[in-house]
C-alpha cells in the first residue's frame, strides 16, 4: 500500500477503496508502514557506520 501511494501518487480514498478499507485505515498504514521503514533506514546506516 506504502509503495502504491509512493509510486503512483494516489489519495488516501483510493488506497482505501483498492485495499476495500476506509480511507482513514488506508492513511493510518501508509503511516505506520512509512515510520517503520524510516526507522530501519536511519538505524540501519548508524549501524553501517559503526562497524566501518
Amino acid at each position: 500500500m506504502v509503495l502504491v501511494h509512493l509510486r503512483k501518487g494516489e489519495t488516501f480514498a483510493e488506497l482505501g477503496a483498492g485495499a476495500e478499507v476506509s480511507t482513514s485505515t488506508a492513511w493510518r498504514y501508509v503511516q505506520e508502514h512509512w515510520r517503520s521503514y524510516t526507522e530501519v533506514t536511519v538505524f540501519g546506516l548508524a549501524g553501517l557506520a559503526l562497524v566501518q
